[in-house]
């Protein structure tokens, strides 16, 4: 904390004090807690993104497969 932001800090009532606390303390992230809910273990999981576009395609052409893509890479280098 720069000693600017120390002094401005120093400098302020007990109620500006308190009221900075609390908008410091909203706007940290929030952690999960047991209050989050579980997804049920029997259900299927959700797609992702790439994964729902892959069912997709596959809906509309299940013959098509460009999804599958094979790649072969020569590699040239000196050993030392």
């Amino acid at each position: 904390m720069s000693s600017d932001l120390a002094d401005r800090i120093a400098r302020l009532s007990p109620e500006q004090r308190a009221l900075l606390e609390k908008r410091l303390l909203a706007a940290q992230p929030r952690t999960p807690t047991a209050e989050t809910a579980r997804r049920d273990s029997d259900a299927p999981a959700p797609l992702s993104s790439p994964q729902a576009r892959l069912w997709l395609i596959q809906q509309l052409d299940p013959d098509l497969y460009v999804h599958v893509v094979e790649k072969n890479a020569e590699l040239y280098r000196k050993l030392a």
